[in-house]
């Protein structure tokens, strides 16, 4: 039953590893988005007229 335990825990603790690791890189995506909008708004003359997309 203990190694059924720790199987268990190691489990959800490398899935909790992989979950906060994805979320950091989509967090790395959102500021580079946020450094690109707050650039364009720096820079007028650099729009394009896409709507921002």
């Amino acid at each position: 039953m203990e190694p059924l335990l720790v199987f268990g825990y190691g489990s959800i603790f490398a899935a909790l590893v992989v979950y906060v690791l994805h979320l950091r890189s989509r967090l790395s995506e959102a500021e580079q988005r946020l450094e690109d909008i707050a650039a364009s708004d720096r820079d007028p003359g650099s729009r394009t007229g896409s709507g921002g997309e």
